[in-house]
């Protein structure tokens, strides 16, 4: 897998957008066509951010499909040079009328884990909603309790960012920790992530909750993202079978939901 190094962009967003776009083209695209997951249909990616994933999905299809499309609670200036539709959209706080039944694929691809932990399970139906009766929902998150689930190589600057299981400390002695070697503005960060973590047993429980069943489950020992961002080999693991240690020794879970009959109201 192609690595790619920040210094090598001009800024952040041109960085990740790329980095978006590479992590789609040479994995989650061949995988899905792997799983018969229909690519040139109605697809919805929330939590786009910068809008490369989608942009890659976008791609394949050469109809004027704009039933393609990407939305997150914010916009990002990258939208304005992409051929995909985009949409400044929040599915717990807007009306969702025009977004429900349209779309043969969801993706969260690293979006659950950011979603505090009371709306979780109101997430997950909305995002349900969005899918016709045979649609299917590709969902990927790093677990919390795994070495670097706090996020801290991504948000930290300091030595903490390379001490894995800080998530296993008490929450005083981390803030100390943070509050020594980071900054104030790192702590809220973190404390975000702290206070929307997803685990592997709790992500099971709430897709159930919300009337889905696994369709596909597959776990990383290395992500594919790390490949990108590190020059690292994709790993998978076995462990996420396991429960007793899957939520320790598990980097990254790729999940593929599909609607159970019968499934609960939204």
């Amino acid at each position: 897998m192609k690595n790619i190094k920040l210094s090598d962009f001009s800024s952040w967003e041109d960085y990740y957008r790329t980095y978006q776009n590479l992590l789609a083209k040479e994995y989650y695209i061949p995988y899905l066509k792997n799983q018969k997951v229909p690519l040139n249909e109605n697809i919805l990616d929330i939590g786009c951010g910068n809008g490369g994933f989608v942009d890659a999905i976008r791609a394949l299809s050469n109809s004027s499909n704009n039933l393609i499309k990407g939305i997150d609670i914010k916009a990002f200036s990258s939208w304005d040079s992409s051929n995909t539709s985009y949409n400044v959209h929040n599915i717990l706080e807007d009306d969702n009328k025009d977004y429900e039944k349209k779309y043969n694929l969801v993706i969260l691809r690293d979006v659950i884990e950011h979603i505090h932990k009371k709306d979780k399970d109101r997430f997950m139906r909305r995002a349900m909603s969005f899918l016709k009766s045979d649609g299917k929902m590709l969902v990927t998150f790093p677990p919390y309790r795994s070495p670097f689930g706090l996020h801290q190589q991504a948000i930290m600057k300091s030595f903490l960012k390379y001490i894995p299981f800080l998530s296993l400390l008490p929450k005083s002695i981390l803030k100390k920790l943070v509050y020594r070697f980071e900054n104030e503005n790192i702590w809220i960060e973190i404390e975000g992530i702290i206070n929307s973590g997803m685990t592997i047993s709790k992500f099971k429980k709430i897709s159930k909750k919300a009337g889905f069943s696994i369709h596909k489950e597959r776990y990383f020992s290395i992500r594919p993202s790390h490949g990108i961002r590190y020059g690292i080999k994709t790993s998978r693991s076995l462990f996420g079978y396991f429960p007793l240690v899957r939520e320790f020794l598990v980097l990254g879970t790729c999940y593929i939901l599909k609607i159970k009959n019968n499934n609960p109201s939204n």
